[in-house]
């Protein structure tokens, strides 16, 4: 069950991509079951290619689907696009071909060798790299006075590390699973403006940010930083990211699983110390771009990873592909925040 060498073996190794010379358009999505997969390999590209290969190694992002890479559309789990946004990307793969198979004109939609659509603003945007899409950052760190279990009792989301230390906890018990029908509304299952993780039965904590001074325009990957302390060797983990607009419209960022084992680092197995806090690293968020609205807030909910749709964590730390209920342990998550543990979340803007 984890990324040991029989599956790194799989992988391209820096050699590999540092023999890979031909012209590559990799087309990706918001929304694509495999963007994490198409961005991995363009990044390590980017990193141990040669020179004239990443030269010619061009990336388009656009508010889609995996299918929506192929035949794209204006609509996707409630949310509405531009026109600008549905490509034809039959005439796309034409021009590339005419290009770098037969002397034919540069593509004249690919401006600069990263291409990728802003939600909201309906404008494609370029930049020669992509660690140049965005400038800067904003980021919001944790705190609360009280119970933070849903919506209407939530913690905050502050712009400064707040002055006084808190403590949010949950307790999970693994074999108390939700109903399969909360799941069908979940975002792989196309529903991107419903009210989300925050309104699903079971434990969470939710923070929101105050309301958005004026429009920004967040491009990148999120990330969110954690100190979080357990009584059990392992358990599951779900974040969650949206916006909440002023008229209480939920529209869907992203989210980021993660077992607390490899809290550092995917090819990396280590059973927690219950007791201590340590940071971990919500780092798997899809890549989008988007404006969000001025009045907005951002909303973000931890919660246990516990659906029917993955492997079945017991938080007992054994081999997880063999655990049994027999095995379940009710775990306590403790978040912790403040100035010695300053939880937060990161956008790039």
């Amino acid at each position: 069950p984890g990324y040991d060498e029989f599956w790194k073996a799989m992988n391209p190794a820096p050699e590999d991509y540092a023999r890979m010379a031909i012209p590559i358009l990799t087309i990706t999505g918001h929304f694509d079951g495999d963007q994490p997969g198409a961005l991995k390999y363009y990044r390590d590209h980017m990193a141990h290619g040669p020179e004239h290969g990443k030269a010619d190694h061009y990336l388009i992002i656009g508010p889609w689907s995996h299918g929506g890479t192929r035949i794209p559309q204006a609509e996707l789990g409630g949310l509405t696009f531009g026109a600008s946004s549905v490509l034809n990307m039959e005439a796309v793969h034409l021009a590339w071909f005419d290009w770098t198979l037969r002397d034919g004109p540069k593509p004249a939609f690919l401006k600069d060798r990263v291409a990728h659509y802003v939600m909201e603003a309906d404008e494609w945007r370029f930049a020669p790299s992509f660690g140049e899409v965005a400038s800067g950052h904003r980021e919001w760190f944790l705190s609360s006075d009280g119970p933070v279990s849903d919506v209407f009792s939530s913690g905050t989301l502050s712009s400064e590390v707040p002055d006084n230390p808190g403590v949010d906890e949950l307790i999970y018990d693994p074999l108390v699973t939700v109903d399969d029908e909360i799941w069908r509304e979940s975002p792989w299952a196309g529903s991107y403006v419903s009210g989300g993780q925050a309104f699903h039965p079971g434990p969470k904590a939710v923070y929101h940010s105050p309301p958005l001074s004026s429009s920004v325009t967040v491009s990148g990957y999120a990330l969110l930083e954690l100190f979080i302390e357990l009584d059990v060797p392992d358990t599951d983990l779900l974040a969650s990211l949206y916006e909440i607009r002023s008229n209480g419209q939920t529209i869907y960022l992203g989210q980021s699983e993660l077992r607390a084992r490899h809290r550092n680092g995917v090819d990396r197995s280590e059973l927690v110390t219950p007791g201590r806090v340590e940071r971990y690293p919500f780092d798997r968020f899809y890549w989008f771009s988007r404006e969000l609205e001025a009045g907005s807030r951002i909303r973000v909910v931890l919660a246990p990873f516990n659906t029917p749709h993955r492997d079945k964590n017991y938080n007992s730390g054994g081999n997880t592909i063999e655990e049994t209920g027999a095995d379940a342990r009710t775990a306590t998550i403790r978040i912790h925040h403040g100035p010695e543990y300053p939880s937060g979340c990161l956008l790039y803007t």
